[in-house]
């Protein structure tokens, strides 16, 4: 049954994108190495008034088809659950935009650090562009831009998490150092942000 989800999901992926992306190879021509600056990208903004906060793996699903033109907040809930079925294991990448330093501190587990001052082709050049593409930034800085990135080199099912990396830790889900053993840190910029955060241990 979950197989079967999958493929219905990545079907649904396709279908909807076909008028949005062009076909050809966003890679075609491009080197391993070769450095997309954001500021030469679309920096096109999505409506991401539609906050999928279900349990319901297959409902998210139904709602990327209904809302094709924009990018979908997917609740911690949500992104708990996927990271716990194994029929996504292969499919599923997560990008944290925080940067390495905040990253190594702690982060969500099999998460990909992301620089995002320097994001070019070679962070995401493994990725399939047919996997679920889940991004997450300290309070959603950054994440409509690197959204926008994405689908201009061909990614086709893209998510923001919803409230971002403080609502995840405020939610008490899991997350991990650089040797990826539990822990109860985070990086903040600034003691201000320290006020919002009600788990854990802020280090600046």
């Amino acid at each position: 049954m979950l197989l079967l989800r999958l493929v219905f999901f990545q079907t649904i992926c396709f279908t909807f994108t076909q008028g949005l992306l062009a076909q050809t190879d966003p890679f075609k021509g491009l080197s391993a190495n070769a450095v997309l600056p954001i500021s030469n990208l679309p920096r096109e903004k999505f409506d991401t008034s539609v906050v999928v906060d279900l349990t319901d793996i297959e409902a998210l699903f139904l709602m990327q088809e209904e809302n094709a033109a924009h990018i979908l907040e997917v609740s911690p809930l949500m992104l708990n659950a996927l990271q716990l079925d194994t029929a996504y294991n292969k499919q599923l990448y997560i990008l944290d935009l925080r940067g390495t330093k905040a990253h190594q501190i702690s982060h969500i587990k099999d998460a990909k650090p992301i620089e995002v001052n320097t994001f070019s082709v070679e962070d995401v050049w493994a990725l399939n562009r047919k996997g679920i593409v889940i991004l997450y930034s300290l309070q959603g800085e950054d994440v409509d831009a690197i959204g926008a990135n994405l689908r201009t080199l061909g990614f086709e099912c893209i998510y923001k998490l919803q409230g971002n990396y403080l609502e995840w830790m405020n939610a008490g889900f899991p997350i991990h150092d650089e040797k990826q053993a539990p822990t109860d840190k985070i990086f903040l910029p600034n003691k201000q942000l320290a006020k919002l955060l009600k788990r854990g241990k802020a280090i600046y």
